[in-house]
């Protein structure tokens, strides 16, 4: 699975031109909404540091039934991909 994680000010639909590619060279791609933005913009998140964003992408990936998806971010989103790097997530 491939997770896409947005830019800050934006949200999920960032990657919507580039999701029907990914999909139809075989990728089952998942792109998130970061709390407060998109679909989840009623989401309070307990810490807005890329490390307390990953943690809430996380619980995102474990309702999803994702293990250690290939994740990209776009900005901001690439310091969340790094922290759930970091976290042992990817």
């Amino acid at each position: 699975p491939l997770l896409l994680v947005h830019a800050a000010a934006s949200d999920a639909r960032l990657w919507a031109p580039v999701v029907p590619h990914l999909a139809a060279r075989g990728f089952e791609v998942l792109a998130v909404d970061l709390p407060g933005f998109g679909a989840a913009a009623d989401v309070e998140a307990d810490d807005w540091t890329p490390a307390g964003l990953a943690r809430a992408v996380g619980r995102t990936m474990q309702a999803h039934g994702l293990d250690r998806p290939v994740v990209a971010g776009c900005s901001f989103g690439g310091a969340v991909a790094l922290e759930l790097l970091r976290a042992g997530r990817t």
